[in-house]
């Protein structure tokens, strides 16, 4: 059985977008016996202006109930580099779009043939932002094979 079925999605995109991303990162290998810490491997303070530090310690030597006062810390300083990107409002429509067909595709049936597809924009509580509707026809079969029991 086949039948028309519509879909919608909505998708959203920013004329200017900031945030900050990994770029080269650096890792110190240290031990600590009592108070005091002995760097072995890697640099002992962070290489780089801006960065993120992920800190993970073990104890290694562990002797029935009691532990020594030994620990292997490994320090990975990440350098963060903060952007901005900025696009037009032609190029944050077509990614809004692209995002709203990401969004909408995966509930599509495979096999659908899609009749119609309209995209329009909608308004946003953001002004710097672009926000759209996109609405999809498909024709698609609705149809399941399931299994017939007597009462």
């Amino acid at each position: 059985m086949r039948a028309r079925v519509w879909y919608e999605s909505y998708g959203e995109a920013f004329l200017v977008e900031r945030g900050a991303r990994s770029g080269r990162s650096a890792t110190a290998r240290i031990i600590r016996i009592g108070k005091r810490e002995f760097c072995v491997l890697g640099p002992q303070k962070a290489p780089y202006a801006r960065y993120q530090v992920k800190v993970t310690v073990k104890r290694p030597l562990k002797w029935r109930s009691s532990e020594a006062p030994v620990e292997l810390i490994n320090k990975e300083f990440t350098e963060i580099i903060p952007f901005e990107f900025r696009r037009t409002r032609d190029k944050a429509r077509q990614l809004a779009t692209k995002r709203a067909w990401d969004a909408l595709h995966p509930a599509v049936a495979v096999g659908g043939r899609i009749l119609s597809k309209s995209c329009r924009e909608v308004s946003s509580s953001q002004p710097d932002a672009v926000r759209v509707r996109l609405r999809v026809e498909v024709l698609e079969d609705i149809g399941r094979v399931q299994e017939f029991k007597r009462p």
